[in-house]
């Protein structure tokens, strides 16, 4: 849940416009979230194997959205372009002088001053922390709720 609050502050706090494909890493961090109390209603009713099958769900959704972020940096470091249509901005199709264009891919709204990795960057390595870790313990740990 920090990870989204982080992505709402900057888009709300700081007016850091959205890429399509960020917009998309989001949605997985709702879903765990979905999960996550799933998951404490299974342990807390006594179904360890059901809370760690969710547990297993949870580490697949966050290694997704690490494979989604590593795409979106794939494209805005220009490595390969993205597939998605909503991902190029052509002036020539704006129609409404109020319609606000969309934040192409490929710019990098905020980047990290000392390790010089943006938002996406970082959520390949939080959300490839996350799903290896909810792995292991998925595998090797058992939920406990108090």
């Amino acid at each position: 849940m920090a990870s989204l609050s982080a992505a709402l502050m900057a888009q709300y706090g700081y007016d850091l416009k959205p890429c399509i494909l960020c917009m998309y890493q989001r949605y997985p961090f709702a879903l765990n979230a979905v999960l996550g109390l799933i998951i404490y209603k299974l342990a807390k009713k006594n179904h360890p194997r059901g809370a760690s099958l969710m547990l297993v769900m949870a580490g697949i959704v966050f290694l997704a959205n690490s494979a989604l972020a590593f795409y979106h940096v794939g494209v805005e470091q220009l490595w390969w372009e993205s597939v998605l249509e909503a991902c190029t901005f052509d002036p020539s199709k704006l129609r409404d002088a109020m319609y606000e264009p969309p934040v192409p891919c490929n710019q990098i709204p905020w980047q990290d001053p000392i390790l010089g990795m943006s938002m996406a960057g970082w959520n390949v390595v939080v959300c490839g922390i996350a799903g290896i870790c909810t792995m292991i313990c998925a595998r090797y740990g058992k939920v406990i709720v108090t």
